[in-house]
Formats: structure tokens, sequence, C-alpha cells
């Protein structure tokens, strides 16, 4: 779920749930993103993501993403950043995971009917205060969006891959656990550059 503006304070102002099924655990995530146009090839890119769980008595993390792209031909952006990822227990701080993440999109690059098409793959390697070992985790995605109308309301399904995974089993306990999610959102454009999304999560 994505909000794209051209200030930074905009971040705050919208949060998006959507409600994530991974066994018998449901989960409510919220997020909100802004990417800035730094120059012709350049942008930043923000995003906060809070999610809850039932099975973890409430919050369970808080992943804050910040992104450096540079955009190599049309369609094509490479990305490079850190995210700040406090883990919680019943909502109560319980450890500090920090990961560094590179990433390439490739956005709009086949038209399917009246939607396009995008992909991206991304790497991560992460870790957590006070346990040894990196963990690194590599999952392709693919999103597909459908316009409605020509500036407004918008479906978009998205597909993510079961990920590879690897490195220090302490660093990363359920690193074995990267199941394919798919996802489906349907958005509304309040006013440029405001978008306003509500969707469904699915995890295998």
């Amino acid at each position: 779920m994505r909000l794209t503006c051209k200030l930074l304070p905009a971040l705050a102002l919208l949060a998006a749930p959507a409600v994530a099924h991974a066994s018998e655990d449901e989960q409510l995530w919220t997020t909100a993103s802004a990417t800035v146009k730094l120059s012709d090839h350049w942008r930043f890119s923000q995003e906060v993501v809070a999610r809850f769980s039932n099975d973890r008595d409430g919050l369970y993390e808080v992943e804050m993403n910040s992104l450096i792209g540079y955009k190599i031909g049309k369609k094509v952006t490479v990305w490079a950043g850190y995210t700040h990822d406090p883990n919680y227990n019943a909502g109560d701080f319980a450890v500090m995971e920090h990961r560094g993440r590179q990433q390439v999109t490739f956005d709009n690059i086949v038209k399917i009917g009246p939607g396009q098409l995008s992909a991206r793959l991304r790497l991560e390697e992460r870790w957590r205060e006070g346990i040894d070992g990196t963990a690194w985790r590599l999952r392709p995605y693919v999103k597909y969006v459908l316009p409605f109308r020509e500036g407004g309301k918008t479906a978009l399904l998205h597909h993510q891959f079961p990920a590879g995974a690897g490195g220090g089993a302490d660093a990363q306990p359920d690193r074995h656990h990267h199941p394919a999610r798919e996802e489906c959102e349907c958005g509304d454009r309040l006013s440029p550059p405001a978008w306003l999304p509500a969707g469904r999560q699915r995890q295998q």
C-alpha cells in the first residue's frame, strides 16, 4: 500500500489497514509511504509499516524503511537503504533489528489488457542487537495495476514469492518461515498526489 507524495510530512497523515492471514493467525498491518523526486534520476522513499497479531497479543513490529533510488532507465530503478525494525512482544519492546536493503524495481514493464505489470527483486541483510550472526533474505515480487478510471479508483493485485533465506539462525529465528503472499487492494486518488488504499492480504 502506497501513498506517493512530494512532501515527507504527509507521511504521518495516512495509514491504510490490510488484514493478513498466516495459518490461523489474523494480523492487521498499517502502512504509509512517501516517494520524493530529488532530480531526474534520483528518488527518496520512506515507508512505515506497523504490524499487529492475534497470536502475539497486539503490536509485534514497526518497520521503517528509508531508501535512495537511481533511475537507470525509463522503467528500471535501483535502490539501496536501511530498515529500522524494532520488534515487540504484546506491545512491549523485545529486540531491535537492523536491515540493509537493496532492490531493483521494474515499473510498467508489460501491458496486460487495461492494466500494467511491474516487478521487484529485493535482497536484505538482517542483524538483531545482542545476537550473533547475519541473516539474509531474497524475495521476488510482482504487481498488476488496473485503473477503473483515469485519476480515480484503482485495483492492485500483488504476489510475493516464497523468500530464499539463510545466514545466522540466531540472527533471525524465523528465517525459514517466509511464505508466498498475495494482496488485493483498491484505492482512490483523493487529490494529486494523495492516495487512499484499503485491502486484504493472504499468506500461504
